[in-house]
């Protein structure tokens, strides 16, 4: 597959974000001289993390680099790709240069800086790269904030990410994550004005019955067991968009609100 084609294509249809149209006029390359393919999508991540790596060696010129740098970057994003940890980062066409910084710096705060006069090692600069995980979206995947999708994995049981977990999984954890930002006390949780906050759409009565609903997510007998099969995967899905919404609410309110008192 010719990446530029597929950009091409894409931009025909008016399907191209403004950073990359931004990122692509600045380029301003003779494309036809310049093919860039590749075979499937484990070929182009391959390909990205290679260009990253301390031990690449360009066999091209850097505008050239970084054109195709960018074609990856954008066929991984239209393909519904995103980084775990980063997961904007593809979405806002990363140069070149300024990725392989900012991994740099972020493979200093996973490893330390061991490397020769106080700098960042090639070794762990490599195995940064080998430990980043690509996550495609499905219909499925949740585009949480950053701080928000930190909070659901501290407080998951299994500390995966929100987007890999089953149907029952989140509901369990969205369930336990809002204990964690709402409860007071071991007892009491703050009085959060729901009805206030969603112009009525949600009450704080809602918000106890739908919690209790969710309790069977979260424990094991046989009786929850057998309750939690009883609903569809359609169900499911509809309870994870509204349990997310609540507890975005909740996560607002009670930042803004109630941390700064």
């Amino acid at each position: 597959m010719d990446l530029y084609e597929y950009y091409i294509i894409e931009e025909a249809i008016g399907d191209v974000n403004k950073f990359y149209l931004r990122a692509m006029n600045e380029l301003n390359i003779d494309a036809s001289k310049n093919t860039y393919n590749i075979i499937d999508d484990e070929e182009a991540i391959e390909n990205w993390k290679k260009m990253l790596s301390p031990y690449y060696k360009a066999e091209t010129n850097d505008k050239i680099v970084e054109f195709r740098f960018t074609l990856l970057s954008f066929y991984l994003f239209k393909e519904g790709f995103y980084l775990a940890n980063m997961p904007n980062l593809l979405e806002r066409a990363p140069r070149f240069e300024d990725t392989v910084e900012l991994f740099r710096i972020k493979t200093g705060e996973k490893f330390g800086r061991n490397g020769q006069y106080g700098g960042v090692g090639w070794s762990d600069r490599g195995r940064y790269l080998e430990e980043l995980k690509f996550i495609k979206k499905t219909e499925e995947s949740y585009n949480l904030d950053q701080e928000l999708e930190a909070l659901i994995k501290l407080v998951s049981t299994s500390g995966t990410d929100f987007n890999t977990m089953t149907a029952n999984e989140k509901l369990a954890t969205i369930r336990n994550t809002f204990e964690n930002i709402a409860k007071k006390d071991s007892k009491r949780y703050h009085p959060i004005p729901f009805h206030d906050l969603t112009y009525g759409l949600i009450t704080s009565d809602d918000v106890t019955r739908f919690n209790k609903k969710l309790h069977v997510f979260r424990h094991g007998e046989k009786s929850m067991l057998s309750e939690r099969e009883n609903y569809t995967q359609e169900e499911k899905s509809f309870m994870i968009d509204y349990a997310l919404l609540i507890l975005q609410i909740a996560r607002n309110y009670i930042k803004t609100t109630i941390s700064v008192k």
